[in-house]
């Protein structure tokens, strides 16, 4: 069976260009199929892509955001493959003996073995570290296929090689078509995934242009990359077999991004995070207080020249100016904030009645949908290192990101103009697959899907289920559902590993990437 992943691709999106038959590949799978909306309720790619591996919620395989906090410190660091605390999909078909084959999946670094073979994609620390298994995989591949990368950001700086790093993108997907075609070729396997990350990845920087229209510049990247990864699809399926079973999955959804919402200022605002008062930190605050960091981020915006970025950052404040000892709460991550004290239920109260009663002055939106207590949201042992609270926001706004401060609670968007939603997309073909909508499908329903499709037993301590409403009676009958009834099975997971500790030049790397997209 084939497994195609579109990062972030938006359910509506996807339907309107498929039924205007500019995706003709994706057109075709939607008539004979099964097609709907996938929901992502932490619609970021680690948690989410995490979440589809294992069929488990955030709370058992450990996986929140792209950096994790580590343990007694105030510190964050990228996350790896092996912090996500549970076997994925692929490792459970290999220990039935099942050939695998994985190609530029996001999170994978550093790979683990598997029977067949496996390349890491999204978060893996450049072209210059092993990234394949077997290792000796990583020269054939760039033998077989010239000009061969995967899908870690692009070291093309956006607004200074804008052309240039369009080409990158559409070359980018070309390959990695070629790279499955190739695979597939030399080795027969009972399943294969690929995923291509760059449809999510030019939503950020293009989606204001795609609504512009066509006839503008730029107004059709995002589009022409979609059409990129249609013909990708199709040609994978060609080379596969035009039999095979075939789920298309988006990691979450995509949207236009056109307000954020600083929660740290929030914090601020309402007296739960409080400034240190040293020089420097006193000095930053000075240069808010005459509008500096302002006025250089609205020359970035007139010029369009975001290296000029750089400048704010020695002006800018950031949780390394936070005092801690007078602090009770913060943000760090996309609307994730904790807690900085241990079991205070009183000050997660106040501040979840606090955001869900703020309103942004300029059109008298509520931005915050809600704020989930994460006992509320996850479950499992992991569930302890979760933020305290976690937001969804309403459309077209964003928790500005990571450990910017501001000087506001409200403001325009930066440089990207696109962000997540939590409508992703699921597709399903094959024998015993009805035809139409598919309805209540979540991102912790794929895994154990593949595995209803291979025959083999769905593992208890899965959170999702089989996607069983997509299957007709007849198919049912003649294939039932198995269940492994074990309390722990599909697990232990870190127990049978090493973690693995990037080095400061990968966690360089990887923080070096997420800043090119605007992740950091």
């Amino acid at each position: 069976m084939l497994l195609i992943g579109l990062d972030g691709a938006p359910y509506d999106l996807v339907k309107r260009w498929a039924d205007e038959g500019k995706l003709p590949n994706l057109k075709e799978l939607i008539r004979v199929g099964a097609f709907g909306v996938l929901d992502s309720k932490l619609d970021q790619t680690p948690p989410a892509w995490s979440s589809i591996y294992t069929g488990k919620n955030p709370g058992k395989h450990g996986v929140f955001d792209f950096q994790f906090r580590k343990p007694g410190t105030h510190e964050f660091a990228p996350i790896n493959s092996t912090q996500r605390d549970s076997k994925d999909v692929w490792e459970l078909l290999s220990e039935q003996g099942l050939r695998v084959g994985v190609l530029n999946a996001p999170i994978t670094y550093p790979t683990r073995e598997v029977n067949g073979v496996l390349v890491a994609g999204f978060l893996t620390p450049g072209e210059k570290v092993s990234y394949t298994f077997p290792e000796s995989l990583q020269t054939e591949l760039k033998q077989a296929v010239p000009g061969f990368r995967h899908s870690s950001a692009d070291e093309l700086q956006l607004n200074l090689q804008k052309e240039k790093y369009v080409q990158a993108i559409y070359d980018k997907v070309e390959n990695l078509g070629k790279a499955a075609r190739y695979l597939i070729s030399r080795d027969k396997f009972d399943f294969f995934s690929l995923i291509i990350s760059e449809t999510d990845h030019v939503q950020h920087w293009f989606w204001d242009k795609m609504d512009e229209g066509a006839g503008t510049e730029y107004g059709d990247v995002v589009f022409k990359t979609y059409a990129a990864a249609d013909r990708v699809l199709g040609d994978v399926m060609n080379e596969y077999s035009k039999d095979a079973y075939v789920i298309v999955v988006s990691d979450h959804g995509g949207e236009r991004l056109r307000r954020l919402f600083h929660a740290n200022y929030f914090l601020h605002s309402i007296g739960m995070l409080n400034f240190q008062r040293n020089l420097r930190t006193r000095t930053k605050r000075r240069a808010y207080s005459l509008g500096v960091p302002q006025g250089l981020y609205r020359l970035i915006v007139w010029t369009n020249f975001f290296p000029l970025r750089y400048l704010l950052r020695p002006l800018s404040l950031t949780l390394k100016d936070v005092d801690w000892k007078r602090t009770r709460a913060y943000s760090f991550g996309y609307g994730q904030i904790y807690i900085n004290s241990n079991g205070d239920e009183d000050v997660r109260g106040s501040i979840i009645s606090a955001l869900l009663e703020v309103v942004d002055p300029e059109n008298g939106t509520k931005p915050v949908v809600s704020a989930l207590r994460k006992e509320e949201m996850f479950s499992g042992p992991h569930t302890g290192e979760a933020p305290d609270i976690q937001l969804s926001m309403a459309e077209g706004y964003e928790a500005f990101p990571w450990t910017s401060i501001a000087d506001r609670v409200f403001g325009p968007n930066t440089s990207r103009s696109g962000t997540h939603s939590t409508r992703g997309t699921v597709l399903l073909k094959g024998e015993g697959v009805k035809q139409g909508q598919i309805a209540g499908a979540a991102v912790t329903d794929i895994a154990p899907t593949i595995l209803y499709l291979m025959g083999i037993a769905v593992p208890a301590d899965m959170d999702g289920h089989a996607l069983t409403q997509a299957f007709d009676e007849k198919h049912l009958r003649s294939n039932p559902l198995k269940t492994n009834t074990e309390e722990k099975a599909g697990l232990p997971g870190k127990d049978d590993r090493k973690e693995y500790k990037l080095s400061d030049e990968e966690e360089a790397t990887i923080e070096k990437n997420l800043r090119s997209l605007g992740y950091i």
